[in-house]
């Protein structure tokens, strides 16, 4: 498992650390650090509004001119998905990008002044397709390290040495043992924000021994989009790939809680209600994954009102999944019991960050 310092400082102050003998401290006193990794800062790296964008003959490439704040720069650009308007990010001379400088230099006799990337070419996400579009309201000019913990350092931790802490499956259960490492408090919770429901989704408990409790929140007036860039560096660093602001949010509370959370198309909820009940012989679910999988009572599922959506504290079904389509949503926390889990994660052979988990024994606060 990886645990990214920059997250850790949302829950405990590291300010002033030395990371070196925090690692020895952790080692000695918590879990087994199998490797420290830091990552660096990108330099020369800003916010870049796209003002024009013109083909340059003879060549698929286009000359685009740039605000990067207090200038506007020519740059040269290959990227399929580069529009006029957009918000970018630009590497300007003297970054440097995959090991390699960038400098003022002709590009098929154009001149050109820096360099517009993709996120995998900062190390910060998978994409290389095309160019990172940011969000429109990002400011010309604006360091890239403003937006997202560029600047980072992450701790591989031996899962073994984690079985039996179920609380260490998340950055603030890591942060809570840092803390006391370092004799510094653990910060508190941000929790402003108060959803209301729409139209409450009735939840029904049939098979209390493999759910003690299940809570629904009902949300409509969805749009869904990228996430922030911060949300998504953090994400990529720790071995999430990002997806969508929805299932970003929910890989982001089971990460930072150690407790995860589902997220169904509310739209694809039949009959508008929640059962948790054991499968019937003969009952099949199509996963995330496009599998299909054969069902036996020993396996604990989410059903709606005509047929099992999620198998329980492991994956979700693919006919209830968020799409790019999806404006309502059914957010979903549960306490689920272990053995069940793990039963059927070994039989079905679908081991999940959600499983490894739910396997432990959550506390079920």
């Amino acid at each position: 498992m990886h645990v990214s310092l920059a997250w850790l400082g949302r829950h405990v102050d590291l300010d002033g650390v030395n990371v070196e003998e925090l690692a020895d401290r952790f080692t000695l006193g918590v879990a087994e650090l199998e490797g420290v990794t830091r990552v660096a800062a990108v330099p020369n790296v800003v916010v870049g509004r796209v003002l024009s964008v013109e083909p340059i003959a003879g060549s698929k490439l286009t000359l685009c001119q740039v605000d990067v704040g207090k200038e506007r720069r020519s740059i040269v650009c290959g990227a399929p998905n580069v529009a006029a308007g957009q918000c970018v990010l630009a590497a300007l001379p003297g970054s440097k990008i995959q090991g390699q400088e960038i400098v003022a230099r002709a590009v098929k006799g154009v001149g050109s002044e820096g360099m517009l990337v993709s996120e995998q070419e900062l190390g910060i996400g998978p994409e290389s397709d095309g160019i990172l579009v940011l969000d429109d309201r990002a400011q010309p000019g604006t360091p890239l390290s403003a937006l997202a913990p560029i600047e980072d350092v992450l701790f591989e931790i031996d899962n073994k040495s984690l079985t039996h802490r179920p609380d260490l499956w998340g950055h603030r259960g890591i942060a809570r043992e840092v803390g006391a490492l370092l004799k510094r408090p653990l910060k508190p919770l941000e929790l402003d924000e108060q959803f209301g429901t729409e139209a409450p989704c009735e939840v029904a408990i049939e098979a209390p021994a493999g759910c003690a409790h299940y809570s629904a929140l009902a949300l409509a007036g969805i749009a869904t989009a990228p996430s922030p860039l911060w949300l998504r560096v953090l994400l990529y660093r720790v071995g999430t790939r990002p997806i969508d602001n929805v299932v970003d949010a929910t890989n982001f509370v089971m990460l930072d809680l150690g407790n995860p959370v589902h997220a169904f198309d509310r739209r694809n909820i039949e009959g508008g209600r929640i059962v948790v009940r054991r499968a019937r012989d003969g009952e099949r679910i199509v996963t995330l994954d496009g599998v299909e999988r054969s069902l036996d009572p020993r396996d604990l599922v989410i059903a709606d009102a005509a047929r099992p959506v999620a198998l329980a504290g492991i994956m979700g079904g693919e006919d209830s999944g968020v799409t790019s389509r999806t404006s309502e949503l059914l957010f979903e926390a549960a306490t689920f019991d272990a053995a069940t889990v793990r039963v059927t994660a070994q039989r079905l052979g679908l081991r999940t960050e959600a499983s490894a988990r739910f396997e432990k024994s959550l506390d079920p606060a």
